[in-house]
């Protein structure tokens, strides 16, 4: 299917590094560059199998995505046109293997998971020999088989030395990524309770193919509240999107950013690029 001008535009505009803006005064679009923001800090870390896990957080954690305005038409009317009228065939083939994830009472080799988190926000990736899952609090990583082989542990387990919101808090928002192209590990959560003065972002690129060995860790900076992470990989980048909150509560419109893959998959210091929207 074919891409709309506007997608494949802004497509090429990321790539090159713009974004295109309206004139408020005459309504034509221009071209704005981004800003570019350096990692606050960055370190590579022992092997994970190593590292004690880090304590767990007492009493409940509860960071439910924010709401942001919605937009209405009024005016529009009449049936969705992508809407199937006709019954789908179910095309997803049966699973081969089922087993029993990060959830209440699950053991593995570092212990046993009590949810202490709401809502859960399970994520999970699987690469050529793992399955790494990860919810709001704590992560495990299991071979193809499903055997546990490493975890649970809290998430900021994998920041443990490195300083920091990073080091200290163990927010949620998790994600975990499998970089087909390097065969690489990305695991991410923010670090939002205490701002001092800003909002973290926490990243770790695996050093190799094995997500229980060593991780590149860097920590990106925001004045706003960073909600909703979802990453991407790209050859060029790891994109990553928010919902940004002034003061943790009100909505400044969604940012967009691109952080130096490059960089991070070689544990070198590293910048992102980023574009703000507007609210509406």
């Amino acid at each position: 299917m074919s891409k709309t001008p506007w997608i494949t535009t802004l497509i090429l505009l990321l790539a090159c590094g713009q974004m295109p803006s309206t004139n408020a005064a005459d309504g034509v679009q221009e071209l704005r560059s981004p800003a570019v923001d350096a990692a606050e800090n960055h370190d590579v870390s022992p092997p994970l199998y190593l590292m004690e896990p880090a304590p767990e957080q007492s009493g409940l954690i509860e960071h439910e995505v924010k709401p942001i305005p919605r937009h209405y038409n009024r005016n529009v009317s009449g049936a969705d046109p992508v809407r199937q009228s006709a019954p789908i065939a179910l095309l997803a083939p049966a699973p081969i293997t089922n087993f029993d994830g990060v959830g209440n009472g699950f053991t593995g080799p570092q212990g046993t998971f009590t949810v202490n988190a709401a809502p859960p926000d399970t994520n999970g990736d699987v690469g050529p020999n793992h399955y790494v899952q990860i919810v709001n609090t704590d992560f495990a990583i299991f071979n193809k088989s499903g055997t546990a082989v490493y975890g649970p542990v809290p998430v900021n387990t994998l920041w443990s030395g490195f300083g920091g919101l990073c080091q200290t808090d163990n927010d949620g928002d998790p994600i975990v990524l499998y970089d087909p192209i390097a065969d690489r590990w990305l695991i991410s959560q923010f670090a939002v309770t205490s701002p001092n003065p800003n909002y973290y972002q926490c990243v770790a690129i695996s050093q190799t193919p094995d997500p229980t060995g060593a991780y590149n860790r860097y920590s990106f900076p925001y004045t706003a509240f960073p909600d909703y992470p979802k990453f991407g990989v790209w050859p060029d980048g790891y994109y990553v999107t928010y919902n940004m909150f002034t003061g943790g509560s009100t909505f400044a419109g969604a940012k967009i950013c691109a952080m130096d893959r490059t960089h991070m998959l070689t544990g070198a210091a590293a910048t992102q690029q980023c574009f703000n929207t507007s609210t509406s």
